[in-house]
């Protein structure tokens, strides 16, 4: 029947195309054709639709409700997978299976976006955060990068719908993982290796509980305030790393290189000065050398201070007391941030930042006071002259950037474009790839994606090294007052030997 099917249809086909008066081709005519091959080794029409006829009856439960779309896409599979063979039979093309070696790698990657999509690992995960002491469930419901991707793609910046949706289950692990109640995707920061995904979330516990831990590096009333995660394979959910604190230090280094990343947390920094490491002890221990991981831990922490921003009137400035007493001004949210309309996100004087900019001694805050017993108090009397209390909140519109030649004069750090549904979207000059996109009725969405270098007008540079120390110099004289120009040689003591005189009295 379902010959005569196909039959009766070509025949109406071949009716209805066949010009007036011609003579109507017969089946075995019509078959005949069908038959010829369009090209040397390739299938003739016939033989393709027997096979696909084949595979439907086979698989089918029900030949005669077979649909159209399962039609199109068997014959796709066929014709994608059968190459014909001189003798004329179909055989399978096995040149597009994976080899030996990548079947096991091809099955572990499978089996990672297994556990995430069907959330078998959710087990594990409670079982992780009750570990780490908290024990406390978190609602993820709030990670939803598919609204904020549709933002992003306004500014030109898209992972694709596979990559976002599998970022997304997979900061969802990281989240219940941890116990993380503030967590969103920071960015990623093209390497010449892997790629770094980064997540960003609040700290949870204060890194800097006293003044002496706070000379060291500052806590969460600083640059530590927010927690870093880094991966390389976001689609596997334990592959997120904690990046470690930044301190001071590091914030003045990075400000002096521009290096593209390896991709290697482990590899050192080759750079001129060394590039810093992490104290071994917050009061202040040994130094290590610095690793890629501290060097991308102060980028991320400068691309904040400078790039992340939110609407006017939705932080509030607020003190915060730390644990041994001290006060410190920090941002904090409102309750009822405001609803800006199109007009209104396109005025750049409704838009502040977040953070606060690093002072000229890499600090939020002003350094703490030294005790009066500290060795390096000249030191830290030194910051404390070069560093500047901390702005909040300051406006986009005063960010400028000093242009060459008499002619550029100043010129914003800010290109503001306005899309055709409402979307307005802040693209950073200073940080090309640093974006900042909002929607009336949406809150604020900043993402990063770049090279994790700052745009400058001129050429880089190396830094000058510093001055050369003095030659030797010859000790002032106090009894006569007066300095030696010169230096002379001192005569050679002469000494006779010494003489026996045993060998005396034998001559």
């Amino acid at each position: 029947p379902h010959s005569s099917h196909w039959g009766s249809r070509g025949l109406v086909f071949a009716r209805a195309t066949a010009a007036p008066g011609a003579r109507m081709p017969s089946f075995t005519e019509v078959k005949q054709v069908l038959r010829r091959e369009v090209a040397p080794g390739a299938p003739s029409v016939y033989r393709h639709l027997a096979a696909v006829l084949h595979q439907l009856l086979r698989e089918a439960a029900i030949p005669a409700a077979v649909p159209s779309s399962s039609f199109e896409a068997v014959s796709s599979e066929i014709r994608a997978a059968f190459i014909p063979l001189k003798g004329g039979d179909l055989q399978a093309d096995t040149s597009w299976r994976p080899s030996q070696a990548a079947r096991p790698v091809q099955l572990a990657w499978a089996g990672e976006q297994v556990s995430l999509i069907t959330g078998s690992t959710r087990a594990g995960a409670k079982q992780k955060v009750a570990a780490v002491g908290r024990g406390v469930e978190v609602d993820t419901s709030y990670l939803d990068l598919s609204k904020q991707a549709r933002l992003w793609e306004w500014a030109g910046v898209s992972l694709g719908s596979e990559e976002t949706f599998l970022l997304q289950l997979s900061l969802q692990e990281l989240a219940r993982a941890h116990g993380l109640r503030a967590l969103r995707f920071w960015g990623r920061i093209i390497a010449r290796g892997s790629d770094y995904y980064i997540a960003e979330c609040l700290t949870e516990d204060n890194p800097a509980t006293s003044a002496a831990s706070r000379r060291a590096w500052e806590g969460m009333e600083g640059s530590n305030k927010y927690t870093f995660f880094v991966s390389q394979r976001p689609s596997a959910p334990d592959s997120w790393t904690q990046l470690p604190l930044v301190t001071p230090e590091q914030i003045v280094a990075a400000r002096r290189i521009r290096r593209f990343l390896s991709g290697d947390l482990e590899s050192l920094v080759p750079c001129y000065p060394p590039f810093p490491g992490t104290p071994t002890e917050p009061t202040g221990g040994d130094v290590a050398k610095g690793k890629e991981m501290n060097l991308l831990r102060a980028v991320v922490a400068l691309i904040t201070s400078e790039t992340k921003l939110a609407l006017a009137g939705s932080l509030e400035e607020s003190s915060f007391q730390a644990e041994d007493g001290t006060d410190f001004q920090v941002t904090e949210p409102v309750e009822e941030p405001p609803n800006l309309d199109s007009e209104a996100l396109s005025e750049p004087d409704n838009w502040v930042h977040t953070e606060p900019l690093f002072n000229a001694v890499g600090r939020y805050q002003l350094p703490p006071e030294p005790d009066t017993d500290e060795a390096d108090i000249d030191a830290l009397e030194d910051q404390a002259l070069d560093a500047e209390p901390p702005q909040f909140l300051r406006c986009v519109s005063e960010d400028v950037r000093s242009a060459p030649g008499e002619d550029q004069g100043n010129q914003s750090q800010w290109v503001q474009r306005k899309a055709v549904d409402g979307t307005v979207v802040w693209k950073s000059t200073q940080w090309p790839g640093a974006v900042a996109a909002a929607k009336p009725g949406f809150s604020v969405s900043n993402i990063y994606v770049g090279f994790g270098v700052c745009s400058t007008f001129e050429a880089y540079q190396p830094p000058i090294p510093e001055a050369v120390q003095e030659e030797y110099a010859v000790a002032v004289d106090n009894d006569n007052e007066e300095v030696q120009t010169s230096l002379t040689e001192e005569q050679d003591v002469v000494v006779e030997p010494p003489v026996d005189d045993d060998v005396d009295e034998g001559q």
